[in-house]
């Protein structure tokens, strides 16, 4: 709702000049129109990349999309995946996937909000462990891998 109010907020102050003035109608510059258009682009890119974030669980990798990158991990790369951190961190804030070689994603839409129980996430971090449990044969609770009978 705010982009959109910026948008119409940006339009308003940066067309003032063009438009019907009496008699006169003024066109907006090619400039205004280039200015005007890219950033057309950049917020509906933007608007896009937030409305196809989530995560998505196949049996070759874990799918994690966020506003600006996605990440593909491997089953067998999973060292860990933790609930999200609590409210107010900045980066990293969302359910956090710790791979083997240190690296570390996180899945945004699920970052912790002020109105959140402790628990929100629980659930969808227990089904992301079993399904690594499941299909790299790890059991990601603790970073160990399953006992073999």
């Amino acid at each position: 709702m705010v982009a959109v109010f910026d948008i119409c907020a940006f339009s308003f102050v940066f067309y003032a000049s063009a438009g019907k003035h009496g008699n006169l109608t003024v066109s907006p510059s090619p400039i205004q129109r280039i200015v005007a258009g890219s950033i057309t682009i950049v917020i509906t890119a933007f608007l896009v990349g937030i409305l196809r974030t989530g995560i998505w669980a196949s049996p070759d990798a874990l799918v994690i999309r966020n506003p600006l990158r996605t990440h593909r991990i491997r089953w067998d790369a999973i060292e860990r995946i933790d609930p999200p951190a609590n409210y107010g961190r900045m980066w990293k804030a969302g359910i956090l996937v710790k791979t083997k070689d240190g690296a570390t994603a996180s899945a945004s839409l699920f970052g912790k909000g002020p109105f959140n129980s402790n628990a929100f996430a629980s659930d969808i971090v227990d089904k992301l462990r079993l399904d690594v449990g499941k299909y790299a044969g790890d059991d990601v609770g603790n970073g160990n891998p399953k006992a073999e009978n």
